[in-house]
């Protein structure tokens, strides 16, 4: 969800960084890395601010941030009760299989999304900081054998850095102290994804144990200034850092930390999907969803621990939030691992007929010892809007054409929907760059079905770029006349010119087998991306109304009870409306066990016991939706 209080500034200097391409019959399909960093503040509660001063008195652990607080639709700086300067980016988007939620991301831009001032004449400049307060180590000396702790990352699922690219530890004695390198990491040679490795050091310098001792990430960034298409100029050369500590009474051999934390969201609960419309979901559930979906839980610990992990589900229709069903269970989570357990998705039921939202929380509590807590609870979200969308709303890079004589070259999205429809507006998101340089004009799309491909166009319109202004903020482009499309149809451009349109790339989720590039503009020419990193093109088809903002319907469906409840042999109805509906009884896997037209009295002493979801389809189409349980 978009927040008007994120702040979201384009980078404005004349200075490029060092690309990645991906090559197809001479011309070139682009990943380039984004060029904003979106921050506001993170979570300042008072109960957050008491949760960090509690966990500090714990008498083992001197510092800790594992950046618990990051935001699940935006960005944020980092917490000013540990930190501060404010040009990290704090985020859920950029760590690839990170052990906690929340990283650290280090780039070239500062808390503007500016590029860094030196890093316009330098070849190597430094570029972002990560500050922490003064700590009083004054209490201490070395024979408490305090150890400092972190996990590192290049790259990420952001831009890899180069081996001229560096990452930077300084322990500082005080604030007149010009600071000790005690670590450094050059970027590596090739552009892989990497796991968060762990660093380990003894505080054995006696100089450092004062009562404003500090100390600073420094990211150290190389540019390369090339002749490029504007369109490219952009951020670049990542690092993530996340689980940052200072702990007492360690030794080297120590890698261990009573602590289970949820290391990554679920995720949305749709098969293919992250958002589908409200009503394609309520007429066809028990296709969208996946029967089950895992939570990931990492035991830092050295010994098995059992925890007890739950799942709630919350309905948010503006202000007023309405509780779902809670799975919970104990699980045996084994020692420096990752644990996926696996819940049933359950059927959702909403008095919406647009758009709805969802909360989900996850959360684990240990019956053992967990000296640390912040990370023991997650929420994110589940969209039903009036659009499909493979991604999550978040770029982590941008995606264009490149190269000489790419005019006519088109670009598709293949979407399979599970009823055809009304399209009438499509939503993209394009990356800012420099100067604004990717605002020009393109074909807008949407083709008909091949046998697997794009066929006959069934719409195409000259349109303008214009570039996001935030996270979730998509540009909608209505089109002139509304399409009826089958359930199976493409979305996509046609370049105009050469330049590097720069469309959001989404690298936490993955919809690569429904890309399609054709660089000669000729019906047979349409082939599979050849795009080699996993990841989403972020542009979604809209249906219906494509003014529709609102997650309040605007029209009410019948009100009807089902009693008595749990049930016997029979279940009685009461409703709203007259008695011309229709009446359909699914188990929670999605299976349809009755239909019928409504009555006052309906037998299902023939079904299992068990719950069961009720839907009510109206005349007009208009669907109520209940539960019962069968004894």
């Amino acid at each position: 969800m978009a927040n008007s209080k994120y702040i979201f500034i384009t980078l404005i200097t004349a200075s490029f960084f060092f690309f990645k391409t991906e090559k197809t019959y001479g011309q070139e399909e682009f990943l380039a890395p984004v060029t904003y960093t979106v921050k506001a503040s993170p979570v300042t509660t008072k109960a957050s601010l008491k949760a960090t001063a509690t966990q500090k008195a714990d008498k083992q652990i001197v510092f800790f941030d594992d950046f618990w607080y990051a935001n699940d639709s935006a960005f944020c700086y980092p917490l000013g009760t540990n930190w501060r300067d404010k040009n990290v980016c704090i985020n859920r988007s950029f760590g690839y299989k990170p052990y906690t939620i929340g990283v650290a991301t280090f780039d070239g831009l500062n808390s503007k999304g500016e590029l860094y001032k030196s890093a316009e004449s330098d070849e190597l400049s430094n570029a972002d900081t990560l500050t922490s307060k003064y700590i009083d180590l004054s209490r201490y000396t070395p024979d408490d054998s305090l150890y400092f702790y972190f996990f590192y990352q290049p790259g990420g699922l952001g831009d890899m850095p180069e081996t001229s690219d560096s990452l930077i530890l300084k322990f500082y004695k005080n604030s007149s102290d010009n600071g000790t390198v005690v670590w450094k990491k050059e970027g590596p040679n090739k552009d892989v994804l990497t796991n968060f490795q762990i660093v380990k050091m003894a505080l054995k310098d006696e100089a450092f144990y004062t009562d404003s001792f500090y100390f600073r990430f420094i990211n150290k960034v190389s540019l390369k200034n090339e002749n490029q298409n504007p369109g490219l100029a952009s951020n670049g050369d990542f690092w993530n850092i996340d689980y940052v500590c200072i702990i007492k009474n360690r030794t080297m051999a120590d890698t261990a930390f009573i602590d289970n934390a949820i290391a990554q969201n679920a995720g949305s609960i749709l098969l293919k999907y992250t958002s589908i419309p409200w009503k394609h979901y309520r007429d066809f559930f028990y296709k969208t969803t996946k029967p089950l979906f895992n939570q990931k839980i990492y035991n830092f610990g050295s010994y098995e621990a059992n925890v007890q992990v739950s799942l709630q589900f919350k309905e948010i229709i503006g202000n007023e939030v309405y509780p779902y069903e809670k799975n919970s269970t104990m699980i045996v989570c084994p020692p420096h691992k990752y644990t996926d357990y696996q819940f049933e998705t359950i059927n959702l039921t909403s008095d919406e007929t647009e758009s709805t939202l969802f909360e989900i929380e996850a959360k684990i509590e240990n019956s053992e010892a967990d000296s640390i807590s912040f990370n023991n609870s997650s929420k994110w979200y589940q969209r039903f809007a009036n659009y499909y969308a493979y991604d999550d709303g978040s770029a982590e890079l941008g995606y264009g054409l490149k190269g000489a004589n790419i005019s006519a070259a088109m670009v598709a999205l293949k979407y399979s929907t599970y009823k055809p429809d009304t399209l009438s507006a499509i939503d993209i998101y394009f990356n800012p760059t420099l100067n604004e340089e990717n605002e020009t004009e393109f074909n807008l799309f949407v083709w008909a079905d091949n046998k697997g491909k794009p066929g006959d166009s069934i719409y195409a319109e000259r349109k303008v770029v214009e570039i996001a202004k935030g996270p979730q903020q998509f540009k909608r482009y209505i089109l002139s006349k509304r399409i009826l499309v089958d359930t199976v149809f493409y979305i996509g451009w046609q370049q105009k010119n050469e330049a590097f349109l720069n469309v959001g790339f989404d690298r936490n989720d993955t919809a690569n087998a429904f890309h399609f590039v054709n660089f000669t503009g000729i019906a047979s020419g349409w082939a599979k991306s050849k795009v080699s990193k996993t990841g989403a093109l972020m542009m979604r088809p809209v249906f219906g109304d494509p003014t529709i903002v609102s997650l309040k319907s605007t029209t009410k469906p019948a009100e009807f009870s089902v009693y008595p409840n749990p049930a016997g042999n029979y279940i009685n109805l009461t409703c709203s409306t007259n008695n011309n509906c229709k009446v359909q009884i699914y188990s929670l896997t999605g299976c349809l066990v009755l239909s019928m037209q409504s009555a006052s009295s309906i037998y299902v002493g023939n079904l299992k016991s068990g719950m069961y979801i009720i839907k009510l389809i109206a005349p007009d189409n208009n669907v109520s939706v209940s539960r019962f349980i069968k004894k």
